[in-house]
């Protein structure tokens, strides 16, 4: 019995070894199968859209070709447009130009008689305004000499002077400015030059520098009084050009000073 029994076991155990490996089998080859099938969907679907693709593709191709079209047909009718339409103007503005040709011949005709009747009173007229004109220029510069004359003597008796070795105004100095701007706002055609001199003690260096210090500070008082900054130029000097000794305090006091003198522009 116990050998009947074990047989059946085996006979059992090897039907159903048997049948899962018929199972795996059908398994293995039903997937393989549905991979074959997957693959071939895939490449209809790649192929579908390749098509469709190619399709769409021509499709732009020929609507692109198409509009190339038109807008060459488009851009022919328009340059036909624009040469009808030039020609139209070009004929026009013959037209229109013989006319004022016509026109300007005409005009000019009438306006070489009109000039040649007024020629006479025109030079007459421009003969008497060179007359009046050279007069006038000959009065004004007469009166400009004139004030430069009063300017010159007024400005040579001005002696602005300073404190020693330093750019403040002596106190007896500023109602002389205040005659200068006076004089300076009556006659602002002109223009002045403000020279600075020192007397002889230090280096001459440091006395140029100080003399052009002194004659920027008159110019700043002037300024600050409403004269034009325009018309004033400032020269430091040093004390290259005394007028008075450098031995005495006196004379050092005198050479310690600003002047003003009217130049040429």
């Amino acid at each position: 019995k116990k050998a009947e029994e074990e047989a059946k076991r085996k006979a059992e155990e090897e039907a159903r070894k048997k049948a899962e490996e018929e199972a795996r089998k059908k398994a293995k080859e039903e997937a393989k199968r549905k991979a074959e099938e997957e693959r071939k969907r895939k490449e209809a679907e790649l192929e579908a859209k390749r098509k469709a693709e190619e399709e769409a593709r021509r499709r732009a191709e020929e609507e692109e070709a198409k509009r190339k079209a038109e807008e060459e047909r488009i851009a022919k009718e328009k340059a036909a447009a624009a040469a009808a339409a030039l020609a139209a103007q070009k004929a026009a503005a013959e037209e229109k130009a013989r006319k004022q040709a016509e026109l300007e011949a005409k005009r000019k005709a009438q306006e070489e008689a009109r000039k040649k009747a007024e020629e006479e009173a025109r030079k007459k007229a421009e003969e008497e305004a060179k007359r009046k004109a050279e007069a006038e220029r000959l009065a004004k510069l007469k009166e400009e000499e004139e004030a430069k004359r009063v300017l010159h003597e007024t400005f040579a008796n001005a002696k602005i002077e300073f404190k020693y070795n330093s750019t403040e105004l002596q106190p007896k100095s500023l109602p002389i400015l205040d005659k200068v701007v006076e004089l300076i706002k009556q006659n602002p055609n002109l223009h002045y030059e403000i020279q600075g001199h020192t007397d002889a003690r230090g280096n001459e260096e440091y006395n140029i520098k100080l003399s052009a210090q002194r004659a920027e500070k008159v110019k700043e008082y002037l300024v600050g009084k409403g004269i034009d900054p325009s018309i004033l130029s400032t020269k430091g000097y040093g004390s290259s050009k005394p007028i008075a000794d450098n031995v005495t305090n006196e004379g050092r006091l005198k050479n310690r000073r600003v002047v003003i003198e009217v130049i040429e522009e």
